[in-house]
């Protein structure tokens, strides 16, 4: 009886630690599920006693307040690069993003600066123009599904409401995703809409 309740609890376990490999960190709902999946097949001829019970309790109180530590922590560092110039360098194409960061965005407790390329929602006629140009793409020929009407005659440029990503530039231009862009194209829609970065992968703040 007690092997196969040690067989069910280290298949148990084994199930919560492919669960942290791949978020690569342990949290306190994986603690919680080691805890209860602990108490749930433990050997009842040898139970845990309470002292090992609430020294576990009380680590995972102290995880808990570490990490909810760790998140206001983050939020004050978000919100203090607010104004500044930050840079962030791609680990496999060392490609250069950067920005001032114009705010914040909290989703689920994570933490994302908007850089702002631009002032305002618009792109210079001149900046795309001569991207179009390097790229070998012909601007006219498709000026009137990128941008609204109003804005064609005017020195800025205003994206029309269905193109919301470099993806959408991408797929409108003919070509399957951004990732295929050419480099003259890469970035003309991120110089009037802002980039998102996750405050972990800044490299560089002046």
């Amino acid at each position: 009886m007690a092997s196969s309740t040690s067989t069910i609890q280290t298949n148990a376990f084994n199930s919560i630690t492919r669960s942290v490999t791949s978020t690569n960190q342990l949290g306190k709902d994986q603690f919680l599920q080691m805890l209860v999946t602990q108490l749930k097949y433990q050997d009842p001829m040898n139970p845990q006693s309470n002292e090992s019970f609430i020294a576990q309790l009380a680590q995972f109180s102290a995880l808990e307040a570490q990490q909810n530590q760790q998140k206001t922590l983050e939020g004050a560092q978000a919100f203090s690069l607010i104004g500044k110039t930050v840079e962030k360098v791609d680990a496999l194409t060392q490609a250069v993003t950067s920005g001032v960061v114009g705010g914040v965005k909290v989703v689920s407790g994570k933490y994302t600066l908007l850089l702002n390329q631009s002032d305002t929602s618009s792109v210079l006629k001149t900046d795309v123009v001569t991207a179009f140009n390097s790229a070998g793409k012909s601007f006219d020929q498709f000026k009137s599904t990128l941008f609204t009407a109003t804005s064609l005659n005017t020195d800025k440029l205003v994206w029309n409401s269905n193109i919301t990503s470099e993806n959408d530039l991408a797929t409108t231009l003919g070509y399957t995703d951004a990732t295929q862009l050419p480099t003259a194209l890469q970035g003309l829609y991120g110089k009037a809409y802002p980039t998102e970065v996750a405050i972990g992968d800044v490299s560089y703040v002046y």
